[in-house]
């Protein structure tokens, strides 16, 4: 039992489980399509039905309530968070996996814009999402900065017009198309450097 509800969890969450030592998910992103989220959440439910210990009845009950928050703004925390870890834990940029996340990360951000076009979000909600901008496009600099792949830097320029895109759905009258900055984005390229160079 425990064996599957970790498996559910490294599925769910693989950079938590790439940060965990489970280094085969290097490289990887959970697409949080309808399709996707829809059959975690099916199998969180079916293993909580043969659940026999109160922790794994805990861990069941975070990973719907992570499943089941349906806002816009975690899949750019979760970009921002999973590319960081990778250059932390890889110290730089390794090309192949780096390429393969941020292919991921494409796909993750297509599949929200298509859930999020049809929904109706609260502008406070808005706000928060608008205001993560910044940071995927800063780690997005930081991560074309480091890397001499082609491959790698287009897929840098694609992931920040996918966002933006992704973003503009949200905009505010008076708010801005996100909100940059002046001084945060070279301070945080600096500090992001000088973490993945030890």
């Amino acid at each position: 039992m425990d064996a599957q509800i970790l498996e559910l969890v490294k599925e769910t969450s693989p950079s938590g489980a790439y940060l965990m030592g489970f280094n085969e998910y290097a490289g990887r992103l959970f697409i949080a399509s309808e399709a996707n989220v829809g059959a975690a959440l099916r199998r969180v439910r079916r293993l909580r039905k043969k659940a026999r210990t109160e922790m794994q009845r805990k861990v069941l009950d975070s990973l719907e309530t992570n499943l089941r928050f349906d806002e816009p703004q975690p899949i750019l925390d979760d970009i921002v968070g999973t590319v960081f870890v990778h250059l932390v834990k890889e110290r730089g940029v390794n090309d192949e996996h780096m390429a393969s996340l941020l292919d991921y990360a494409l796909k993750d951000v297509d599949a929200s814009m298509k859930r999020f076009s049809r929904k109706k979000v609260p502008s406070a909600v808005k706000v928060l999402t608008l205001y993560r901008l910044d940071g995927v496009l800063d780690i997005l600099q930081t991560v074309k900065g480091e890397t001499k792949s082609p491959r790698v830097r287009a897929a840098c320029d694609a992931l920040k017009s996918r966002v933006s895109a992704y973003v503009k759905l949200f905009e505010l009258p008076g708010f801005g198309k996100g909100q940059r900055s002046s001084g945060a984005s070279p301070w945080r390229r600096r500090l992001r450097a000088r973490s993945i160079r030890g």
